[in-house]
């Protein structure tokens, strides 16, 4: 989750033609660059994966604990419906990528899946994580293909455009008039507009979870669900924790800073052989670089506590909270009902103001479970989820 502001600050602070996408090399600045190419290379791809697989891990522990007729799926299934809801609200409201209603439908799956076989959850989830090397490479070499939009001028009316206006804009204007048109509204409001903008955009992130976003999450799901039966995280699976580590790290971090060099060479050699390539490298390097980071993690945590160890963990018990809480302090800086700064910050800028903002929760979140059971939001959840409101203060 703490990796995952680093990739999504631009989408909350920059329109989406520059959110993520590489800096020019003729124009843009070497700090840019450098800044493009760290998130590229450590963090792409690469936290989104271990959030899957945290999340496939979360549920096997809780279905080892569940036994026939005690409800575990009837009470499962809430569960992911109010996550669905959360979701639902999170990217209409604040945040276009949000991906608990993805991660919802996913569950679902898994939920429906409880039955197979550890050995089938760990083909199932190789499959499909292996699949996208190339469906990514297809994907971005597809993108090279589209005729480029010519250039309209806009005749939406902003103040009263509703989901389908926006929706339509994003598929007529080309990026550069598209972008015009998020400044003004995530900058200068009104809140029904830019409600209604966020919800365009969240569909088509939607339509993205379908088309490869989805199945990549899914499949993180199933390795994680495996990993846990298969007792990678018991003293007989240290081995394997080392094996990940050695694996991931050491073949990864070679890949992924090539993988990102050829990313900069491929802007100036446009084609989609070269796209797609670059897809499927990008890709292949999102799959070893979680493997090595959740090895070492793991390694770190069976070494004893301590208090950085501590501070992570409570990051971690209260990750909704925190991943809610920091939309709504990115959005305070950035929209319109707050600093309205969108569009102004750089990348640069934008990963120092999220490195503060994770410094700020790793010290918060101690300090709050000392004094409470959990976070806010987990405290509605769970209470939605069992139907009895649970203990909240320490005592």
């Amino acid at each position: 989750m703490l990796g995952i502001l680093l990739v999504n600050c631009a989408y909350f602070a920059l329109p989406q033609n520059i959110a993520g996408e590489m800096p020019s090399l003729e124009t843009g600045s070497t700090s840019e660059l450098l800044a493009w190419a760290f998130v590229r290379a450590f963090f792409e791809l690469k936290f989104v994966a271990l959030f899957s697989f945290l999340f496939g891990i979360g549920f096997a522990m809780q279905a080892k604990g569940s036994t026939p007729g005690d409800g575990f799926k009837q009470r499962y299934g809430r569960r992911l419906l109010l996550l669905a809801i959360f979701g639902a609200l999170h990217g209409v409201f604040l945040f276009m990528g949000d991906v608990l209603l993805c991660y919802s439908a996913c569950g679902v799956v898994l939920l429906l899946t409880q039955s197979f076989s550890s050995r089938t959850k760990l083909l199932l989830g190789a499959g499909l994580v292996l699949a996208m090397i190339p469906w990514m490479g297809v994907l971005q070499g597809l993108e090279t293909l589209e005729e480029p939009v010519p250039e309209t001028q806009s005749s939406l009316e902003l103040s009263t455009a509703g989901p389908l206006d926006f929706l339509s804009a994003y598929v007529e204007q080309t990026p550069a008039a598209f972008a015009i048109i998020e400044q003004q509204v995530f900058a200068e409001g009104p809140s029904a507009s830019s409600i209604a903008m966020r919800a365009a955009q969240f569909f088509v992130f939607l339509v993205f979870c379908l088309v490869y976003f989805g199945w990549r999450a899914l499949g993180f799901f199933f390795l994680g669900a495996a990993a846990f039966e298969y007792g990678l995280f018991e003293p007989q699976g240290l081995p394997w924790l080392r094996r990940m580590r050695s694996i991931g790290l050491g073949a990864g971090i070679p890949l992924t800073l090539g993988a990102t060099a050829f990313s900069i060479w491929s802007a100036g050699h446009p084609g989609p052989l070269v796209a797609a390539l670059d897809g499927c490298l990008a890709e292949l390097a999102g799959l070893l670089i979680p493997m090595g980071f959740a090895g070492a993690v793991l390694l770190w945590a069976n070494g004893g506590r301590n208090r950085l160890l501590s501070a992570f963990s409570a990051v971690g018990r209260t990750a909704l909270t925190n991943y809610i809480g920091q939309s709504v302090f990115m959005g305070f800086l950035f929209y319109h009902w707050g600093l309205g700064l969108y569009g102004q910050a750089s990348l640069t800028q934008l990963l120092l103001i999220s490195a503060g903002v994770l410094v700020l929760q790793l010290a918060l979140s101690p300090l709050w479970l000392a004094r409470f059971r959990m976070g806010p939001l987990e405290w509605l959840w769970r209470w939605a989820t069992y139907g009895q409101r649970p203990a909240f203060r320490r005592t």
